[in-house]
């Protein structure tokens, strides 16, 4: 589902930058900033507290230095002697997502440049043509299933389902019979090996039916967009609560609350010490991306003027 949304906003994007390097660029202002931010603090502050050698051993190894390659989506998810009586030594199991997320911006950056992106229908014969082998493959040989999950080949042919929906969202029909058959289809299909690149179309269907849904928004969600630092911190924190106090894993509630909390605060501070400090630069890129923005987090862009044509109409909170 996180797959499919990025798709989905990120297409709004292409569209509205219809060039490669804003589109980029706005990629870069949204995620680099506050994931250097996180390295920094884990590998420094976080790695200097529970490292269980020398902090000259520590500072000096090279698991350390290699660790700050998470910046540019070569994950390492340990630092030297971190968490090493917890169950699991990785400092930030989130980041297994940004290597699939920035082959999902490389391979939209060629879409743009080649001018694909913006034919919804030569796309769509692509996009066909390559799912019917995967099917194919998945079933006989269970490509793109592993242990734990799926791997980073089926998070990237997510993205590309969400570009799909943004293409023809004037088409789609937003129907909550088809909501609630999707539901129940993805419900059986998820439990099948072999079915791993067919529940996607009605996961997706799923995603944007909520996100184009008139839920009711808390006056803190409206305070700023705090999803990024929760999917940052909410990893860290939680092993070095587990760290400080071991006997804090045997209450799984007791955890997910001050899991929260500091979760909660981090992002707070992610979002308005680094991240709405960067969305300044979207006027430089993309005048109508930063409109949105505006519109979206009107505190985080003071002076930024907003058309009301220029606000996509879901976000004027009418629902297609």
């Amino acid at each position: 589902m996180f797959f499919a949304l990025s798709g989905f906003l990120v297409m709004g994007s292409a569209f509205r930058t219809k060039k490669v390097l804003p589109f980029l660029g706005l990629r870069i202002i949204r995620i680099v900033p506050a994931l250097s931010v996180e390295v920094v603090l884990s590998a420094i502050v976080l790695g200097a507290i529970y490292t269980s050698l020398p902090l000259h051993d520590y500072f000096s190894s090279s698991g350390f230095y290699s660790y700050f390659l998470n910046i540019f989506g070569v994950v390492h998810y340990t630092l030297p002697g971190v968490f090493e009586n917890n169950i699991s030594q990785v400092v930030n199991g989130n980041l297994w997502t940004l290597p699939a997320e920035f082959y999902s911006y490389a391979i939209t950056a060629f879409l743009i440049l080649s001018g694909v992106m913006f034919n919804r229908k030569l796309f769509t014969i692509i996009f066909i043509t390559a799912t019917l082998p995967l099917i194919a493959i998945n079933y006989a040989t269970g490509f793109g299933e592993t242990r734990i999950g799926l791997d980073g080949n089926v998070s990237v042919y997510y993205f590309f389902m969400g570009v799909f929906f943004y293409l023809w969202k004037d088409k789609i029909v937003y129907n909550k019979y088809l909501f609630f058959a999707s539901l129940l289809l993805s419900y059986f299909l998820m439990m099948s090996n072999h079915a791993v690149f067919i529940y996607p179309i009605f996961l997706t269907y799923i995603t944007i039916f909520i996100g184009l849904s008139p839920l009711p928004q808390p006056k803190l969600l409206k305070s700023g967009d705090y999803s990024y630092g929760i999917y940052l911190y909410g990893y860290p924190i939680s092993q070095a609560l587990v760290s400080s106090l071991p006997m804090i894993k045997e209450s799984l509630f007791g955890l997910l609350a001050l899991a929260i909390i500091f979760t909660g605060i981090f992002s707070v501070f992610s979002w308005h010490v680094i991240e709405k400090r960067f969305l300044h630069l979207k006027k430089y890129l993309s005048p109508r991306s930063a409109e949105i923005s505006a519109a979206l987090h009107p505190t985080a862009l003071k002076g930024t003027e907003v058309r009301e044509e220029a606000i996509p109409q879901t976000l004027r909170g009418s629902v297609p």
